[in-house]
Parts: C-alpha cells; sequence; structure tokens
C-alpha cells in the first residue's frame, strides 16, 4: 500500500534531481574542472602572464574580468599541497563568497571558489584557498 511517507521521500528524491540537473548540464557543456595538485604549476604560469580571464557564475552569467596577483603556497609536503590565489577584478565587481568560473580561454574553464577579501581603487580582491590531497 501507497504510504504518505513514500510519497514524501520519492518526491523530495525528484525535487533534488530537478534542482541538481541545471548545474549537470552547465558542468557537461563548458568541461569545468576543478585544480588538482598538479596544476600549481599552471597558476604559476598563468601569474606571470598577468592577463585577464573571464569569470562567470555557475549558471554561465559573464560577472567580469579577474587577474590572478599572486600565488601563496601555504603547505607543501608529501600529502598535501595548501595555497591560496590571489585575485583582483577589473572593476567594482561586488559579489559574495561562493564557487565561480573562471575561463583564460585557453584550457578547460576551472571552478574556483572565490572569498572577497578587500577593496582598492583598481578593483575588488579576492582569495580562492585549496587544500589538495596528493594521489
Amino acid at each position: 500500500m501507497f504510504k504518505r511517507r513514500d510519497f514524501i521521500l520519492g518526491s523530495s528524491a525528484f525535487a533534488g534531481l530537478a534542482l541538481l540537473t541545471p548545474f549537470a548540464s552547465f558542468r557537461t557543456i563548458a568541461k569545468v574542472t576543478t585544480p588538482t595538485a598538479t596544476q600549481l604549476d599552471k597558476f604559476h604560469q598563468l601569474q606571470k602572464q598577468q592577463k585577464w580571464l573571464a569569470l562567470y557564475d555557475q549558471e554561465g552569467t559573464y560577472l567580469s574580468d579577474i587577474r590572478l596577483l599572486s600565488v601563496e603556497q601555504l603547505r607543501l609536503d608529501a600529502q598535501t599541497d595548501q595555497f591560496t590565489l590571489h585575485w583582483r577584478s577589473r572593476d567594482e565587481l561586488q559579489i559574495n563568497a561562493g564557487t565561480y568560473v573562471v575561463d583564460d580561454f585557453s584550457s578547460s574553464p576551472q571552478s574556483l571558489y572565490l572569498a572577497p577579501a578587500s577593496s582598492t581603487e583598481q578593483g575588488v580582491l579576492f582569495d580562492a584557498p585549496f587544500s589538495l590531497l596528493r594521489e
């Protein structure tokens, strides 16, 4: 016999799937990746290039351009890489801390957690902290 509890559980699972579907389709289309320990060198190269990158929200809406200012190595050992990427926006971008997509147009876009750190005359500063386990 069909019970109310089963209906509620089934409905919540279906609603959860509906919420995840747009995110999953965006990740499939954009091929967004997350940084790994082997990509730390790529961030150092990106810092040296000093080029502006496009910043998007999770829905794919363009927000602004940002530039990688520095890579702060916090801990490097046999098991973990801990570092922070320091970014600056081109304008007075007002966003909350959260996950955003950075696209350098030469490889697949990166999904990064950005947290506003401070504001300057040149733009808003953001931090992207990482703690990666080595394989």
